[in-house]
């Protein structure tokens, strides 16, 4: 009997074990994801920000012409 009960008790240690290790994984992989998802934000701001960067760039270039790009632009 006390045999059975220790054994019972060691397989319940053990599937307690396993249900935290895969618990800490799921949290470490929520983990991960939200960091990655608040990179990939903060490259996507950027590269907008680059974008209307370049747009401006552009548009100023179009309006005033250096000495350079004179002779290029029609």
């Amino acid at each position: 009997m006390c045999k059975k009960i220790l054994f019972t008790m060691l397989k319940l240690n053990a599937q307690i074990t396993k249900l935290t290790n895969t618990c800490f994984d799921l949290i470490m992989l929520f983990m991960y994801l939200m960091i990655g998802n608040m990179f990939l934000k903060k490259g996507l701001i950027q590269a907008k920000a680059g974008m209307l960067q370049l747009r401006r760039l552009s548009l100023s270039r179009q309006s005033n012409p250096s000495i350079l790009t004179a002779g290029l632009l029609p």
